[in-house]
């Protein structure tokens, strides 16, 4: 749903160790173990009409197995589908400028399933 998102400050974008992979669909992704949060950036399809028209979604409770499996596989996108994107909570991300955060911890609004 569009109103659900995770809202993060726009510098940890360009901080993020992302990982680029071979895929139509997916663009990179970052893992982020402790939290067992997966970053997802899908690939643009359409032209982002402002900053905050993101393509990144965070996936809840990845274990790192099946982040290693969705890493390893031979086509990143139907194992993203097939035990990522039907399977885990998500939500979109939103980056935005540290000023305009409501604290400076990153702040679950809604998830979705």
């Amino acid at each position: 749903m569009a109103n659900d998102h995770y809202t993060l400050p726009k510098k940890l974008y360009g901080d993020m160790p992302w990982i680029t992979v071979d895929s139509s669909n997916i663009k990179r992704m970052y893992y982020v173990e402790r939290s067992k949060q997966l970053y997802i950036e899908f690939m643009k399809k359409t032209v982002a009409v402002s900053a905050d028209d993101s393509q990144v979604y965070v996936y809840f409770d990845v274990e790192p197995q099946e982040f290693n499996k969705l890493r390893n596989a031979e086509s990143i996108g139907k194992q993203f589908w097939a035990g990522i994107r039907d399977v885990k909570k998500f939500a979109r991300v939103i980056f935005t400028d540290p000023d305009n955060l409501p604290t400076k911890k990153a702040k679950k609004i809604k998830v979705s399933r």
